[in-house]
């Protein structure tokens, strides 16, 4: 699988829309458009780290041409997406320190 073809699946497997998706990453809707339809050439690697953050994947796994790309595949559930989409908004420090905090509250259950 291309480029556009692994973010695009990977997109619509965690519920999200092209806007959505755009927003997380300080980029356009047409270009977000554009990279899943492999309609353009001029993608940094600075772009990719940028889109395989939203999709809380890996650069490699958005380069990777295998179409059993286990990651693709599986099914992220509309509120554990927000949760992460909202986590990846924050600076690192405190992502890690609500990451944390709710470890904490599911070992306590």
């Amino acid at each position: 699988m291309t480029l556009g073809q692994n973010i695009h699946k990977l997109r619509i497997n965690q519920n999200l829309t092209q806007e959505q998706l755009a927003e997380l990453c300080s980029l356009t809707v047409n270009f977000i458009s554009r990279i899943e339809r492999d309609k353009t050439n001029r993608v940094s690697v600075f772009t990719v780290q940028k889109i395989a953050k939203a999709l809380n994947t890996t650069i490699d796994d958005l380069l990777n041409d295998d179409d059993d790309n286990a990651k693709a595949n599986k099914q992220v559930k509309p509120n554990q997406q927000l949760l992460n989409n909202e986590l990846n908004k924050l600076d690192d420090a405190k992502s890690e320190k609500l990451s944390k905090l709710f470890l904490q509250i599911l070992k306590t259950k």
